[in-house]
């Protein structure tokens, strides 16, 4: 069984901020099989002005696996219509903190990253 970390309080800001962008919030990664979902994950895609854009709460990836002592919040926002390089701008809000860190100010780190993606314009991805 794995661990939970995600609160209720954490779960009703992350539907909310994906209502406020008209963006959908997906737990857990539910197209994978249930014996690959052995840990937790939040992400919040939408896409706006041509541009998709993503929060993406999860643990750490290692070549071990998944260290869910290390968890990153992150801000992404890319083009799909590319050939060779995938245009995209990578914002690590968090990296590699505690989970705890992630739960300090969590609202007020939502609300700065969907401000920040809603800003990016196409000049923004490299």
């Amino acid at each position: 069984m794995k661990e939970r970390f995600f609160t209720l309080e954490m779960d009703t800001a992350l539907t909310n901020a994906a209502g406020s962008v008209g963006g959908k919030l997906t737990k857990d990664r539910p197209e994978y099989p249930e014996s690959l979902r052995t840990f937790e994950e939040r992400r919040i895609d939408w896409a706006a002005r041509g541009i998709f854009r993503a929060v993406i709460i999860q643990p750490t990836f290692t070549r071990k696996g998944v260290d869910q002592r290390k968890w990153n919040f992150i801000a992404l926002a890319w083009k799909a219509d590319f050939e060779l390089h995938r245009p995209q701008r990578i914002s690590h809000i968090q990296k590699g903190v505690k989970f705890s860190d992630i739960c300090d100010n969590f609202s007020d780190r939502l609300n700065g990253a969907i401000k920040t993606l809603d800003a990016i314009t196409e000049e923004d991805l490299k």
